[in-house]
């Protein structure tokens, strides 16, 4: 339903939306440059089916308009691997940022009134890494999450994993808040290799 092109040949983490308004079909895809990282910055494109298995492209979630934390000067870094849930009049968009130089990084909170777009970025991240002393020794970088509404709070289902996401090890962890854009408790582990737990993986993990 979508493939890559210039400057973002490799789309990565798709979700499924469906709008309990327009009763469409959407997807947020993560579109990255070949090797994940370098400029121009990764993004998130948004494409409706408009029939059955006929796809259309909406453009980049966000574009330039990036939340200030993913900007540091003149250089951009990614917004990717968007979340949507509608409530509440509503579109909750959570997502994964890193700064350009990928030194940190985490989930951050956008909004709209369509699907579509376009989605206003709050000023600051749900979660940011920088200073976070590592969870059970390794784990720092949130990412990849999926926001889900509950009777009387939010529930982040997200992978975890080192610095940077260099990689070696991941977890899939939890937090809540009280509002879509949080504040959100501090990440709860819930399946890694290094409990004696286990679960059916959810998207990426």
């Amino acid at each position: 339903i979508f493939v890559g092109s210039e400057p973002h040949w490799w789309p990565v983490n798709g979700t499924l939306f469906h709008d309990p308004v327009s009763g469409a079909w959407f997807a947020f895809v993560s579109v990255y440059p070949r090797g994940y990282f370098g400029q121009p910055g990764a993004d998130i494109r948004v494409i409706r089916e408009k029939r059955p298995g006929d796809w259309e492209d909406l453009g980049l979630v966000f574009g330039d308009n990036v939340a200030p934390f993913v900007r540091v000067g003149d250089k951009r870094g990614a917004s990717t691997d968007g979340s949507v849930v509608y409530d509440n009049g509503r579109y909750h968009l959570l997502y994964g940022w890193a700064n350009a130089a990928n030194e940190r990084g985490g989930l951050g909170y956008a909004w709209a009134e369509r699907p579509e777009g376009p989605y206003r970025c709050a000023p600051l991240p749900v979660d940011d890494d920088a200073g976070r002393k590592p969870i059970l020794g390794r784990y720092v970088r949130a990412y990849a999450s999926t926001l889900i509404r509950r009777e009387h709070d939010w529930l982040i289902l997200h992978m975890m994993s080192t610095p940077g996401n260099a990689g070696g090890t991941w977890g899939l962890f939890c937090m809540t808040a009280p509002n879509a854009g949080g504040p959100c408790s501090e990440p709860t582990p819930l399946v890694l290799p290094q409990s004696d737990v286990f679960h059916p993986p959810l998207a990426e993990f």
